[in-house]
């Protein structure tokens, strides 16, 4: 049986530090729309109708000849209307921009050829797609004509501005002006020197003054910014020819407008053969007020777009291009006075591959957002991504259609929507499409209570499988709905009817958003086949204000089985003490001192690490771009993957790879690059003189800047760090400590069974507080606490429940990389977070050495790693184990010289074991199992269980010329306790 305790607000529950220290967002991928083929790319626009339609212009090519193509795509990303304007037969038009006026009427400005050559065309259709006019113009000069912009006054005229062939002058700037019956009203040109002119962009100004921009020539190899000014009536008003010093072609991209009417323009200007983002800003009179320019790396820089945010700050995207012959994406903002606010760059995940930012708008709560593409895996894709206006990285996705070429184009925003369209292609043909985001914030405000925190009113809730609708679990792109998608309408009644809160318009948010249901097993470090827990069953949700977490979390595991578990989201944090700011002499006594050290120096002619060995580092982040991880850019790092769960996008992309430090000075423990000539020798950090960088580091952000860590967010990172079709890690080092909950014991145990090793630091508590997951049970984790420079246990190191030894964690003992700058190494802190590294460290080095080698039996479990380090450490305290230092400090050369092979050897043995001979041990017994058992609930009570002994006798053979020196349980592959579904071939 199992007693239910319900507490209805009888004591006094004293809550203490209410506060909100950052928002996460979650993003929806709503739909994507893949269609028309396109004869030009360059050609493609959208705007988004006040109906909901997101209306797009471009082209299509089908028989031998390219056609105007004009699509409405519904709300839910389906073709509302589609139609078609061609010029005359077999040859090529292009649509090429669309404005919407206040009555919903759509006009769309295309090129068209008419036999010779190609004048422009304005079609005006009605919100359902009737053609209502058509308006053709052909320049004075008989030649090509081609529009490049369209907008609408307040009074609803039309405005098209083109490139237009003169006569004698080349090519002019041409501007028009319609009224809505599509008659002309004027006709204003624009030609300096009789040289070519280039227009580029069209804007008007809140009194309905008219702008156009582009590139005029004022010899044939040099062309400046040129920005003219009518009235409404087509007088031209005032010339802005900006030069920029040198020969070369400047050439605006795109213009806009403040509420006064200034004048604000990027794109490129050139000098020689250099490159670089120009950004112009005039008065309404077209006055110069300045001019700012982006140069990099020495290299081509050239600037697409530009938008004003809602504080009256400018931002800017295109590109950087490096030495190394990349790009990175450039982001930067600007005063209205010109002052760089900032500048954020996003490289390609290959150093000399493509990453480009086309467009870029803001929303009304000024967020940014950018559509481009960038390198990633196999192909270069569209990358979305969106910034806060401090520059910090809010949310990324890659938009990759076959593993093939995608190039981006257009942004639309509307609130927190994203609307982007490219090019792609289904693995033969060009296409475009487009894809819609949607976007919602988490909150994340702590509430305390003594020592244990939680997000405020959120619940982790893990449903049985049949509770939960598959198909929207399937949709890995949908990250959060109202729960009603997620879970049956009679699940959603009950829990109703047990809390009084009406769940089915409250959004749940999913925790593990890269699972489906077709994620069943992984493939465990040694081999076997492990099924994987129904980690997609568990959702996250938000209860309304002033209602106990607690007592709903009671109330719902009422209904096991249908809830497996109810949950508060627990807060904990990195295991860190603060101190005073000191920096740091380049000593690493901890690493060789026969006092506190850990003896590695004479180890490391045995082992340097190994670059198959992958550990992961669930921290603060790491700054891949200091000297000791590599030449400063992400490619060229031994950083090789991780995600960003705080900024919700790969490490690569975020701006500030570590914002606190914590995460760097663990890695640099561990792996900083050795013999590389520059500051410390990581662990396991290789040989760089013989090109070896040691076991790969992953970078798994979990810690906000505070330190703060999420259940959610850890139990996600754990989960796929352990998973064989994810991260498939072999180390995963936990510099920190949490509450215990369902969730993360789970993520914990699926670690264990895929033979990961799982370092945890025990926690600086000064006493013996239990903290997870350092706490679990002894097999699942190496709890470790510090030593200081007594080479005994330092005061603040957590001890006892399963400690199994000390490490350096004493600010003296060890060196670390900074994480702010690139070449220094300043980072000083006490914590058992730092005793951590060293044996996830030492422990890369254990498996670099047994796991490579042809001599050895087999692969390590985690329990040989375990059984290695603790049975040969430097006995502290008492002799044996004490519950201060556990079984004492570790040994690394101790261990080494008990693991070297061929004269030592790991050797797994298993047997098959059939509980037909078990015995009666005692009878009517009450067992309670707390920690849980597959298929009984936590904290569920047995009453009269007969409880049974099984005694097992297993033979195996060794070699005759080998003696066993020691033996240990190897839990992580037995299936006992009814885990025959668990683990289907030990090994």
């Amino acid at each position: 049986m199992r007693k239910l305790n319900f507490n209805f607000f009888t004591g006094v529950l004293t809550l203490c530090s209410l506060y909100v220290t950052a928002q996460q967002t979650y993003v929806n991928k709503d739909w994507e729309y893949i269609g028309g083929i396109p004869g030009q790319y360059d050609y493609v626009q959208s705007k988004l109708h006040s109906n909901g339609n997101l209306i797009l212009v471009g082209n299509n090519s089908t028989n031998g000849q390219t056609d105007i193509l004009i699509t409405a795509l519904s709300i839910d990303g389906t073709v509302a209307w589609q139609q078609t304007n061609s010029g005359a037969n077999g040859q090529n038009d292009y649509g090429t921009d669309l404005a919407i006026d206040n009555t919903g009427n759509i006009f769309v400005c295309g090129a068209v050829h008419n036999g010779s050559n190609t004048d422009y065309r304005i079609l005006k259709y009605s919100p359902d797609g009737t053609l209502i006019w058509t308006k053709q113009y052909n320049g004075t000069g008989n030649g090509d004509d081609v529009p490049v912009a369209i907008r609408i006054d307040a009074s609803n005229n039309i405005y098209v501005t083109c490139t237009s062939t003169g006569s004698g002058t080349l090519t002019d700037f041409a501007t028009l002006k319609y009224d809505q019956s599509g008659t002309l009203i004027w006709t204003k040109r624009y030609n300096y020197s009789n040289l070519p002119e280039i227009a580029t962009c069209l804007e008007i100004d809140n009194s309905g003054n008219v702008f156009v921009a582009g590139a005029s020539a004022n010899n044939l190899n040099n062309s400046d910014f040129c920005v003219i000014k009518y009235n409404s009536s087509g007088t031209q008003m005032a010339v802005q020819r900006h030069s920029t010093t040198g020969n070369g072609y400047d050439l605006p991209s795109e213009m806009t407008l403040n509420g006064n009417g200034n004048v604000f323009i990027v794109g490129t200007s050139e000098a020689g053969n250099n490159k670089n983002v120009k950004l112009l800003a005039l008065t309404n009179s077209l006055t110069v007020l300045w001019s700012q320019y982006i140069d990099q790396f020495g290299r081509d820089d050239e600037g697409y777009s530009i938008t004003l945010t809602p504080t009256n700050n400018l931002v800017i995207t295109g590109y950087s291009k490096k030495q190394s012959g990349g790009t990175n994406l450039i982001v930067a903002k600007y005063t209205l006075t010109g002052t760089q606010v900032w500048l954020k760059n996003k490289p390609a995940l290959i150093d000399n591959e493509i990453a480009k930012g086309r467009k870029v708008r803001v929303n009304s709560n000024g967020k940014i957002f950018i559509s481009g593409e960038s390198y990633a895996d196999n192909s270069r894709d569209l990358v979305t991504q969106s910034y806060d206006e401090n520059g910090n990285v809010l949310w990324e996705r890659i938009f990759d259609n076959n593993n093939t070429i995608e190039k981006a184009s257009q942004l639309v925003v509307l609130n927190d929507e994203a609307y982007i369209t490219g090019m792609t292609d289904d693995g033969s043909t060009n296409k475009f499409a487009t894809i819609k985001y949607s976007t919602v914030d988490k909150p994340f405000s702590v509430v305390s209570s003594g020592d244990t925190s939680w997000n405020a009113r959120e619940l982790i809730i893990r449903f049985d499988t049949s509770a939960i609708n598959k198909s929207a679990i399937d949709k890995i792109g949908l990250e959060y709905a109202p729960l009603s998608e997620f879970v049956k309408q009679s699940v959603i009644y009950e829990m109703t009817q047990k809390t009084g809160i009406s769940w089915g318009k409250i959004y749940a948010f999913k925790i593990f958003t890269k699972l489906s249901t077709k994620d069943t097993i992984s493939i465990s470090r040694l081999g076997d086949t492990i099924q994987m827990p129904f980690f997609w069953a568990s959702l996250s949700v938000f209860i309304p204000e002033n209602i106990n977490e607690q007592t709903v979390a009671d109330s719902l595991e009422t209904m096991y089985p249908t809830i497996q578990f109810a949950e508060k989201n627990y807060i904990g944090h990195i295991d860190i003490l603060p101190n005073d700011p000191l920096f740091l002499q380049y000593q690493q006594i901890g690493l060789t001192s026969p006092t506190c050290g850990i003896g590695v120096e004479q180890s490391w002619n045995y082992e340097v690490g190994k670059e198959n060995i992958l550990i992961g580092v669930f921290d603060t982040g790491i700054n891949y771009k200091h000297e000791d991880f590599g030449d400063g850019t992400y490619n060229g790092s031994k950083i090789k993957g991780g995600w960003d769960w705080i900024n919700n996008c790969h490490v690569s992309s975020a701006t500030t790879p570590d914002d606190n430090g914590h995460g760097t000075a663990c890695a640099g423990i561990i792996g900083a690059l050795r013999n590389n000539s520059k500051g410390l020798s990581g662990i396991s950090g290789g040989d760089s003189e013989n090109n070896n960088t040691g076991c790969a580091l992953f970078s798994f952000k979990i810690a906000n800047s505070a330190g703060n860590i999420q259940t959610t967010h850890a139990v996600e990172a754990l989960q796929a760090g352990a998973a064989s079709n994810q991260y498939g890690l072999h180390i995963l080092s936990n510099s920190w400590g949490l509450p215990n909950s369902k969730s993360l014991r789970e993520a914990t145990q699926f670690a264990f069974n895929n033979k990961v090793v799982v370092v945890a630091s025990s926690g600086n508590t000064y006493d013996s507080q239990l903290k997870y997951p350092a706490s679990y049970l002894d097999d699942w984790t190496m709890k470790v606490g510090a030593n200081d420079a007594t080479g005994d246990r330092a005061d603040f190191s957590t001890y006892g429940n399963r400690l199994d030894f000390i490490a350096p964690g004493t600010k003296d003992l060890y060196a670390a990389p900074n994480h702010n700058a690139n070449n220094t190494y300043t980072y000083n802190q006490d914590g058992t977070s730092f005793s951590c590294p060293h044996v996830s460290g030492v422990s890369g080095l254990i498996l670099s050495y047994v796991n490579n080698d042809t001599n050895a039996p087999n692969k390590l479990a985690p329990e040989d790693v375990e059984h290695i380090l603790q049975n040969y450490t430097s006995d502290i305290q008492t002799s044996g184990y004490d519950q201060y230092t556990g079984w004492g400090r570790i040994n690394v050369l101790n261990s080494f010289n008990h693991i070297l092979l061929p004269q030592y050897k790991v050797r797994h043995f298993q047997t098959t074991v059939s509980c037909s001979s078990a015995q009666l041990y005692s009878s009517g017994q009450t067992v309670q199992f707390p920690e849980g058992v597959p298929g009984l609930a936590t904290g569920y009570y047995l009453g009269t269980t007969d409880i049974y002994k099984l005694t097992v006798t297993h033979s195996f053979s060794i070699p005759q010329t080998e003696t066993v020196i020691g033996a240990w349980a190897r839990n992580s592959s037995s299936n006992l306790f009814d885990y025959t579904t668990v683990i289907y071939n030990p090994h």
